[in-house]
């Protein structure tokens, strides 16, 4: 018989050490460990395709790794974008239903206290269009 993750019930998983859970791999995993890793999956492909859109558009920005411990301020948003005649925004990725943590709460509010734009966006279409916006405020 094969092991999959519906052979062990949620209850067993949960307490399974994580040296076991690591040569289980996806068959140890819970149902919120799952989800999880699914939802990093899915922010990475979104964060990608913006950059692709950024990039398409020819507009500068910046971003750390998702892939590594960043050595950046905590807190600091996903995405610091140049507008034209030197205009900066500030670009927050978050997944539907997710919420800023007490760091990120901390650094928005001290950018739009000094006067930046800052936005939390939960989808790729609302980032292309919160940038689309800005271009047509922020005219070369």
């Amino acid at each position: 018989m094969s092991l999959n993750s519906a052979s062990l019930p949620e209850n067993i998983r949960r307490c399974l050490q994580n040296d076991i859970k690591r040569v289980l791999g996806k068959q140890g995993m819970t149902m919120p460990e799952i989800q999880a890793t699914r939802d990093v999956a899915t922010e990475r492909e979104m964060h990608s395709k913006f950059e692709n859109y950024l990039r398409m558009r020819e507009i500068p920005f910046g971003t750390s790794r998702m892939d590594k411990k960043s050595t950046f301020t905590e807190g600091w948003p996903d995405y610091t974008i140049v507008l034209p005649r030197g205009h900066v925004a500030f670009v927050e990725l978050k997944m539907p239903g997710k919420t800023l943590d007490p760091d990120q709460e901390r650094v928005c509010a001290s950018l739009e206290a000094a006067g930046a734009i800052v936005r939390v966006c939960e989808s790729l279409g609302e980032c292309i269009l919160v940038v689309s916006d800005l271009l047509k405020v922020y005219k070369p």
